[in-house]
């Protein structure tokens, strides 16, 4: 059983409304100061409170937008075909604001522009890809803020690429806690699992399907939860975006490989039979936690894993949970119709009142009946494993994924090296006695 933190008492505050009616107007001047007036359309003034103070506007407005030249380059995270990811910090030095965060380390995804002008000029003949060329940003901008989720923060533009600044969570991703420490203990699926069940419902409630959901793309943050991220693949649900051949292969549900008409039965407007694919890729990804199989030796997908995987039968050691098997098992049956897990439920949430979308199948297991779902959702219960904080700048400026280059991202600023560290190759400090403390964000 997870430990969890008591969550701290609640003060009820008065509404606005009710404290106006307690107090008389000359109480209310002195509280809120004096009350500006303004002419309706009918000539008779109307009096508008203001709560902020009007002598300093500048004391209590929020600071100005991060531009690209208030962001530097320190390091490089990880880069794939046409984009790549790279850590910033915040240097922004001509504002003395008290809201400004200098010093914070945020993730900045970059897109080449390249391969976009392929699409514009007609090189590359896919319609599909014409369509989905927007969709990462469309579909990131409809979801609010959640802390199961990387937000996008803003998007910047040059001649060479696009900039898309997210939240960056700095220990990593659950792939890399999964390849450092082997099959995990049912105590920590249960609690990663949460995470990703209420993250995923989240993005479900808002209509936006993730389509490439694996422990790659779940990311871990300073507290120890984890954070959906990397929506390249992602659409709205009703979109007309190609539904087959999306997301990573393994992590793909058997209904994804299916071509012509049959692809075109399965993958309708229907909401259940598209949001089926997230959840194919939660149960691909709760079987890696619980055994570590998906990979072979040499870090590649395993051929043969991935065929028991489409086939529903993945072998699962002996030493595994019963119940967490039996889910497991549950979740990776090939007949859509008969899978677990992967329809949800409309419910009303007791917190807002809102209508939103639960998986009561996952929630309602025997391996997850007794988990705190409202602790986990609050963020109270303690996380089982604080991983180290990525990237370790203590080892090198530009180390493990490769080095920063200036011509590549020619409107975001690389950060320049410390005086004593103008020769490091980025890949080891060495045995160099100087100390790292400048090498950390401020």
């Amino acid at each position: 059983m997870p430990l969890y933190r008591k969550a701290a008492p609640t003060v009820v505050k008065k509404p606005y409304q009710r404290l106006i009616h307690q107090k008389s107007d000359a109480e209310i001047d002195v509280f809120f100061g004096p009350t500006p007036f303004t002419k309706t359309p009918y000539g008779k003034k109307s009096a508008r409170r203001i709560l902020q103070p009007i002598d300093d506007p500048e004391e209590e407005v929020r600071p100005e937008p991060l531009g690209l030249e208030d962001l530097r380059a320190i390091s490089l995270i990880g880069h794939g075909g046409v984009a790549q990811a790279v850590a910033v910090k915040v240097k922004r030095e001509h504002s003395n604001h008290r809201l400004e965060r200098t010093g914070s380390v945020l993730a900045m995804k970059l897109h080449t522009n390249k391969s976009a002008r392929f699409i514009e000029r007609g090189k590359v003949h896919d319609k599909d890809r014409t369509e989905e060329r927007q969709a990462e940003r469309r579909a990131h901008w409809t979801l609010p803020w959640n802390p199961f989720v990387a937000g996008l923060l803003d998007v910047y533009y040059d001649d060479v690429n696009t900039y898309q600044l997210q939240e960056f969570a700095q220990c990593g991703t659950l792939a890399d806690l999964i390849s450092s420490r082997g099959a995990l203990p049912p105590n920590w699926i249960q609690f990663y699992l949460s995470n990703i069940v209420i993250g995923l419902e989240f993005i479900h409630s808002h209509g936006v399907m993730h389509r490439d959901i694996k422990p790659a793309n779940i990311f871990i943050s300073r507290t120890g939860y984890l954070m959906i991220g990397d929506f390249g693949s992602a659409a709205h649900v009703h979109d007309c975006a190609s539904w087959q051949r999306i997301g990573t292969e393994v992590y793909t549900p058997p209904e994804v490989n299916l071509r012509g008409q049959m692809a075109a039965a399965v993958f309708d407007t229907d909401f259940d039979k598209r949001v089926a694919t997230d959840w194919w890729g939660v149960a691909v990804t709760l079987y890696e936690m619980a055994t570590n199989n998906v990979r072979d030796k040499s870090k590649a997908f395993s051929t043969t894993i991935y065929n028991s995987l489409q086939s529903g039968t993945p072998p699962i050691p002996e030493n595994v949970d019963c119940d967490l098997k039996n889910l497991i098992t549950l979740m990776l049956k090939p007949n859509l119709q008969r899978r677990y897990g992967a329809h949800l439920m409309h419910c009303v949430d007791p917190a807002s009142g809102e209508q939103v979308l639960r998986n009561l199948d996952i929630r309602n297991h025997q391996f997850m009946a007794e988990f705190p779902w409202d602790d986990a959702a609050r963020r109270t219960l303690l996380s089982p494993c604080i991983s180290n904080v990525m990237p370790d700048f203590k080892n090198g400026w530009n180390h493990g994924a490769g080095s920063l280059s200036q011509c590549e991202m020619p409107g975001l600023l690389i950060e320049e090296h410390p005086a004593h560290r103008s020769y490091d190759q980025g890949y080891g400090a060495g045995n160099d006695s100087d100390t790292d403390e400048d090498l950390l964000p401020e």
